[in-house]
């Protein structure tokens, strides 16, 4: 499935941006999902669908080479507020970290319990860097402030950002997180 295909109303899609470094040559794909998935299903449906067009299309072998430079969650519905409730909902286990089956209930959904999750939605709120589709997305809205990610070591020789290098850097640093949500990604500082 290419960007210009139709994604139905009821699903979220991952974008997926391919190319080739050393000859600036890109490849955009957008991959349905009926449910958000996790990244690394993402990049696997996204490089199969690569690998089986590069192929016809290219007739050369620069494709092959091609590296991912940007995955991204499109949600249908974008939502600062209910992705941060999504994720404190993961972290007191009320949600597993994907959609899917419900997890057993571990902890009972008492006044403590509920008072964890507000504890969890506020802490969410003060430690939040930025919120956005994706780092590309997020990084555009920090422009000129602290928080920003200096982006000029991932550029190419084009100018092109590798953002899947600055998310493993940002994942390695561990002092803030990058966390894809059915609503959107949040990037939280975590130091």
């Amino acid at each position: 499935m290419t960007g210009s295909a139709r994604i139905p109303a009821s699903e979220g899609a991952w974008r997926a941006r391919f190319r080739t470094p050393h000859a600036a040559l890109e490849w955009h794909t957008v991959v349905a999902a009926p449910r958000m998935g996790t990244r690394g299903w993402a990049r696997a449906a996204a490089s199969a669908f690569h690998d089986a067009t590069s192929t016809l299309s290219a007739g050369s072998d620069h494709w092959p080479q091609a590296e991912l430079y940007e995955l991204t969650y499109l949600p249908r519905l974008r939502s600062r507020e209910r992705a941060i409730a999504w994720a404190a909902l993961c972290d007191v286990e009320a949600l597993p970290p994907f959609r899917g089956s419900i997890p057993p209930v571990k902890q009972p959904r008492d006044e403590e319990w509920r008072n964890l999750l507000i504890e969890t939605r506020r802490s969410y709120r003060e430690r939040l860097i930025g919120y956005g589709d994706g780092l590309p997305d997020i990084m555009g809205t920090l422009a000129g402030s602290p928080q920003q990610w200096d982006v000029e070591a991932y550029r190419d020789r084009f100018g092109a950002v590798n953002w899947e290098s600055v998310r493993a850097d940002i994942h390695s640093a561990a002092m803030s997180t990058a966390r894809e949500t059915p609503y959107g990604m949040l990037w939280v500082d975590e130091g």
